[in-house]
């Protein structure tokens, strides 16, 4: 069965009205074109990916572009909304609102002048995913501290505005999984602990909380732990946290908005019973 997303005859019918009329050179056909463009988006590709049986990924990208300032896509996305009428009932605790604004692609070819950039902001509501599946949540996950790859440092990429530069998560990530972990840690150059991808650690000790105040992104969740740990009368202790330190813990975990607190039984060769 192809992976490929078309829309169906029946789809194309009931938005094809809104699409602009063709003046002088016909169009490319528009389902093979507006299907490219949906499959594009529904898996996170880059444009030059798409693949070939949409045709080229110029005329996908371009298409998209100019129906976008158009409009295009707002008049069908609100025509099909409005089908329907307002639903009975909203339900948005399965789903999370990603707003992400990009650099864009260059205005003027061949420049790679950042400022030539038509830049774009995405909202989009996607299903709601965890960082780790429900078995591993249930049993306690295993981690392993990077060891060929460190926290970006905070004045390259500064972690407390959310960011997608995740090179040094992606190439850690498959070190732990070639290890046999099922998630990782990065620390900074001093080899004190930092962050994972998409979730904060923290580590326990003698009635204390340790977690660290750079490389960090202090969501939510991050932020919860510490005011749930100061309502318990716990003593918090925001610094950087030495490798050392923290395999020296009574207890470990991270925390996600993509799976709330999670307990860590293993880091590198350090069991936590």
């Amino acid at each position: 069965m192809s992976d490929h997303f078309w829309l169906c005859e029946a789809q194309l019918r009931r938005i094809k009205s809104h699409f602009p009329l063709s003046h002088g050179v016909p169009r490319v056909d528009d389902r093979k074109v507006v299907s490219g463009i949906i499959h594009v988006i529904r898996n996170g590709l880059r444009w030059r990916d798409a693949p070939e049986i949409y045709g080229p990924h110029k005329t996908l990208y371009n298409r998209f572009i100019r129906w976008s300032k158009m409009g295009v896509f707002d008049q069908i996305f609100t025509a099909l909304v409005e089908e329907h009428g307002p639903p009975d009932r909203l339900m948005i605790d399965a789903t999370q609102v990603a707003m992400v604004c990009s650099r864009g692609a260059p205005t003027i070819a061949g420049s790679r002048d950042i400022r030539h950039c038509g830049n774009f902001f995405y909202v989009q509501c996607v299903p709601y995913v965890q960082v780790m599946s429900p078995e591993v949540v249930a049993k306690g996950a295993s981690d392993c501290l990077a060891q060929s790859v460190w926290r970006i440092p905070d004045g390259s990429v500064d972690p407390i505005v959310k960011n997608y530069h995740w090179g040094d998560f992606t190439n850690g990530f498959s070190e732990a999984k070639d290890a046999g972990f099922e998630a990782l840690i990065l620390t900074d150059t001093g080899r004190n602990i930092t962050e994972g991808p998409g979730f904060s650690v923290f580590a326990f000790k003698h009635g204390k909380l340790f977690t660290s105040w750079h490389g960090v992104l202090s969501g939510i969740t991050h932020r919860t732990v510490l005011e749930i740990a100061t309502e318990l009368g716990l003593q918090v202790d925001i610094r950087p946290v030495p490798h050392t330190v923290f395999l020296d813990a009574d207890d470990v975990f991270i925390s996600s908005f993509a799976g709330g607190r999670i307990p860590i039984v293993k880091v590198d060769e350090t069991v936590f019973v």
